[in-house]
């Protein structure tokens, strides 16, 4: 038995307050194929319990610092169970939510650890945190965490809180059953669940006969070092560059089939002559971060997974062998892909295109094997040292912005109300909306100083996924909040403020208000900003190099599909913001359609188009979000993405999609007659698209009258009445598809002077009202 002593040191490097007693504890572990992974949580005690500030960690790779936490709501009854499983794992270990949670903590292969931890106090453990078994914690009767399903014992009411002690120690407190065996998950014990189907022993998946292709692509360099020290490096062995569109490096896991890989990364751009690119490890240290690569998952390899590099799917070059797992490690002589750092000989020039084969083979060793966590080879190509190899700034790259300014916020969305805020825009009819929404987004904007917006946008564009990244616009990609340009050295890798607008269409100097609106500066790639230009937005042209989902011709640019409505609804707001008001220091911003426009003309194209991609990509949640947080910090919103049929009705009937406007009913004051008269009223009606209207009166008070219901004209006799009386109509026009109502009054005397007559036939009409949409001209 494990002697449960108080909580190590280590367990306080974890961020650790201490160690609890609870009765929810860790009784069903399944590390299977692919990503058949799942663990089970069961409450041993004799009561419900409220699962509120639980929390299930990983620890990867010998790693002390916990990641992928997965929080716990809500209550769980005595004797039941909750599956915290993999997204890809099949359905027989899914179970449906509140029972089942989807969960990236079951990103864990079998040397992994994991914590469940009560208000940051331990309180059961699995694995020995701090310690990188190889590829699987063996103990006696078969028990191992690697490619098994344990169940916990039942006479284990109380969990492991002595988190780096030996695993499984001599008496293992789990009952091992083969891989992906799923009979047992979501109820306690050790044995099956009631009801369940027995887990049928999979049927081996024949590797499928792989098709290879040429290429100067290779890879020469592998590190699988201490912790997460580990990194890829993929060469051009000739004397030409070589376009990456369509490259593919895919990680292969615990014997993992060609069309099932763990992770993917896909290459972009081009790699020169003799240039190589480095992949590495996010946790890495310094000098595994090249800047000429970047972090991915297909890093998170131990020496017992294979690499594939591929174009258009086919085979350029392998690691390890395909569809086996060797263990921890393929070795062969000095040979060993564990704890070590490989480098491709300078004889190899072509990939290894059989990767299901044996490896390393019986052949000549392809390789030159170096002690683990050796880097200095590293960002250049041959079996030697690199010199001048440039580094991440790891400082940089960490979320901390360079030259961004600290920036109190001006608003706060949790007391938005968009009544309040478009109390001019959401009452206004026809040509008066353009003024309105300009009136209110113009009413408490904030100047931003041009430093404040990288502050704002480090905020606004921060990947979901990583708080300390920023997304690209065109890019689509992520990179550190650090890696800006406002940074000296970094060179064409970092990203810079994007005017979606270009600032030479109106407003080249700082001091302008458009030149420093945060709703339309983006986080860019650099260089992918360079070739942008001031293009306008137009459809077609060549596929960018570095980001091929872009194209641009001699006179436009056209973005990636996932971000044309953004770029759409910026452009929009920054023609409607910006009416040449001298406050702003900015002209009227003009959008025009089928023209090219000139720099240093306060105009940008193509409307149509954007009006084109406003329609087919729709306001997303990341775009919201941005709306939200820019509004904080500027005090402004961008009425396109909190109203967007607002777009049709402004730009629509320049583009041939002029709105469906109801009919316009004018008013009248009320009628005066006698008892007994005739009385004709006209309403005036008017249709701004000419439709044809139909009519409908209803009377709505007073003494009942006979009337005819179906003009635009009412006409009826006035009743005998007992005193005034007021006689209450309304009108309804409709288009066919919408519609407006208009009223009026009628007061009818007993005891007016007829001496000269009587009033008569008495006809009241006012002037339509007739509404004038004002639009700028293209």
């Amino acid at each position: 038995m494990k002697n449960k002593l108080q909580l190590s040191s280590l367990a306080f490097a974890l961020g650790m307050t201490g160690v609890a007693n609870a009765n929810l504890i860790i009784t069903e572990y399944v590390e299977g194929g692919s990503s058949n992974k799942a663990v089970e949580l069961t409450n041993r005690g004799s009561a419900t319990i409220d699962l509120t500030g639980y929390v299930l960690n990983l620890h990867s790779n010998g790693k002390t610092e916990a990641s992928n936490p997965q929080a716990l709501t809500g209550t769980l009854e005595a004797g039941k169970s909750i599956v915290i499983y993999n997204a890809n794992a099949t359905d027989a270990f899914k179970k449906p939510a509140p029972q089942g949670i989807e969960s990236t903590v079951t990103f864990f292969n079998g040397d992994d650890a994991l914590t469940l931890t009560l208000n940051g106090a331990v309180v059961d453990s699995f694995g020995q945190v701090g310690t990188d078994p190889g590829s699987s914690w063996d103990g006696p009767n078969g028990f191992a965490t690697s490619n098994k399903t344990l169940r916990r014992l039942e006479s284990v009411t109380s969990g492991d809180t002595v988190v780096d002690d030996a695993f499984p120690g001599d008496t293992p407190e789990w009952q091992v059953f083969d891989q992906d065996t799923s009979d047992g998950i979501g109820c306690d014990g050790v044995a099956a669940c009631a009801g369940s189907t027995p887990t049928p022993t999979p049927e081996p998946t024949p590797t499928p006969t792989l098709e290879s292709v040429e290429s100067p692509l290779i890879f020469s360099e592998y590190v699988e070092g201490g912790s997460n020290n580990k990194a890829i490096e993929i060469a051009n062995t000739s004397d030409a560059a070589v376009d990456l569109t369509g490259y593919k490096v895919s990680l292969h896991s615990n014997g993992k089939e060609f069309n099932d890989p763990t992770s993917t990364y896909e290459m972009s751009g081009s790699l020169g002559p003799k240039e190589v690119f480095v992949l590495y490890n996010s946790g890495a240290a310094d000098e595994f971060k090249i800047l000429k690569g970047a972090e991915s998952n297909v890093t998170w390899f131990n020496g017992d997974d294979a690499l594939l590099l591929t174009l258009n799917d086919k085979i350029v070059d392998s690691f390890g062998q395909l569809g086996t797992d060797p263990g921890s490690s393929w070795e062969s002589g000095d040979f060993n892909t564990k704890d070590k750092t490989l480098r491709r000989k300078d004889s190899v020039v072509a990939g290894d295109k059989a990767p299901a084969d044996e490896y390393p083979g019986t052949g000549v060793n392809e390789w030159v094997v170096l002690a683990k966590d050796t880097s200095n080879g590293l960002g250049c190509i041959g079996e030697g040292e690199c010199t001048d190899v440039e580094l991440v700034d790891s400082e940089a790259a960490s979320g901390v912005c360079s030259n961004c300014p600290e920036l109190t916020t001006v608003a706060k969305q949790e007391e938005y109300d968009e009544n309040k805020y478009y109390a001019n825009a959401l009452v206004a009819e026809g040509a008066a909306l353009r003024a309105a929404i300009n009136k209110d987004i113009s009413k408490d904007h904030k100047q931003l100083t041009y430093s404040e917006v990288w502050t704002v946008v480090t905020h606004s564009d921060e990947d979901p996924t990583d708080d300390t990244k920023v997304v690209l616009i065109y890019k689509g990609t992520s990179i550190g909040k650090g890696l800006n340009a406002g940074l000296a050295g970094n060179g064409g890798d970092n990203w810079n403020r994007e005017h979606v607008w270009s600032k030479s269409h109106g407003f080249p100097d700082q001091d302008q208000w458009a030149y420093t609106d945060a709703h339309h500066l983006r986080p860019a790639d650099a260089s992918i900003n360079s070739e942008r230009s001031n293009l306008d937005f137009n459809e077609g042209g060549e596929a960018l190099t570095e980001a091929p989902e872009n194209k641009k011709d001699n006179d436009s640019f056209e973005p990636r599909d996932e971000v044309k409505g953004d770029v759409a609804r910026m452009m929009f707001y920054m023609d409607v913001r910006y009416e040449g008001a001298a406050s702003d220091n900015t002209p009227n911003l003009v959008l025009v359609k089928d023209e090219v426009t000139e720099s240093g003309e306060p105009e940008f194209g193509n409307l149509c188009t954007l009006y084109k991609w406003h329609q087919e990509d729709p306001v997303s949640d990341f775009e919201k979000n941005r709306n939200n947080v820019v509004y904080e910090f500027q005090g402004n919103r961008n009425p396109f993405i909190d109203r967007p049929e607002w777009v049709q009705e402004i730009f629509g009937p320049a583009c041939g999609d002029a709105p469906n406007l109801p009919p316009v009913i004018g008013t009248i004051e009320t009628v005066l007659v006698d008892e007994g008269e005739s009385v004709t009223i006209t309403l005036p009606v008017t249709d701004a698209e000419g439709d044809e209207v139909t009519y409908l009166w209803a009377q709505t008070g007073g003494y009942d009258v006979e009337f005819n219901a179906t003009t635009n004209e009412l006409t009826f006799t006035a009743p005998n009445v007992k005193g005034d009386a007021k006689l209450s109509f309304s009108l309804t026009a409709s288009d066919g598809t919408t519609s407006a109502t208009g009223n009026v009054d009628v007061i009818v005397s007993a005891n007016r002077n007829t001496s000269s007559g009587g009033i008569g036939a008495f006809v009241l009409a006012l002037a339509a009202m007739v509404f004038v949409r004002k639009r700028k001209l293209a």
